[in-house]
């Protein structure tokens, strides 16, 4: 009877729980990541803004862009790297 809603709910409650857990989980982890002195995300921004405070004068532009290309090549490369990783992990346990 009334039990088994009861019991429903409470279950249901735990799964939103879980979930709102993870999405803070994973918000704080993208934010942290965010922060990384890596030219093409917020922290390598704020690298070049704290070297230009520190020297008084900015950062070469073509030195920025270079600094850019190389940040966006590692952040690829990672992404590659942590996929090929992950498909063979998954080749090797639904296969042998």
């Amino acid at each position: 009877g009334s039990l088994n809603y009861v019991v429903v709910l409470i279950i249901v409650c735990a799964a939103a729980l879980a979930a709102v857990v993870l999405y803070n989980l994973i918000s704080v982890n993208l934010g942290v990541l965010n922060l990384l002195p890596i030219p093409v995300l917020d922290g390598g921004t704020l690298l070049f803004l704290t070297i230009e405070m520190i020297f008084r004068k900015p950062v070469p532009e073509n030195f920025r862009v270079r600094a850019a290309m190389f940040g966006m090549a590692l952040l690829l490369s990672l992404t590659a790297i942590l996929v090929i990783k992950d498909i063979v992990v998954w080749v090797k346990d639904a296969w042998f």
